[in-house]
């Protein structure tokens, strides 16, 4: 991922627009760069626990106790399980 510190955004929202995932101190969410510093964090994290775990359940598992006030369990349970091919996700190509 390449650094976004040249793009001047009035307001950049973290992932899927959820700024909880991005807190800070006192709950408000950013709505600065740190919101994409933040949202690029929750991407190496979930690449890291992805790469070491077993299966989409221990992935999510790991995701929810990292970013615990992330309000996307249902993001935390669908991406690992796409991306272990537990599952499938959008329209396959016709052959």
């Amino acid at each position: 991922m390449g650094t976004d510190a040249g793009i001047q955004r009035a307001h950049p929202s973290p992932g899927h627009e959820l700024q909880e995932l991005c807190t800070r101190a006192g709950g408000e969410g950013a709505t600065d760069i740190s919101a994409l510093d933040c949202t690029r964090s929750y991407l190496q994290e979930f690449e890291r626990v992805l790469e070491i775990s077993p299966d989409g359940a221990t992935t999510t598992a790991a995701l929810v106790e990292a970013y615990p006030a992330s309000g996307r369990l249902i993001a935390a349970q669908l991406g690992p399980k796409v991306a272990k091919g537990e599952m499938t996700w959008g329209w396959a190509s016709p052959t």
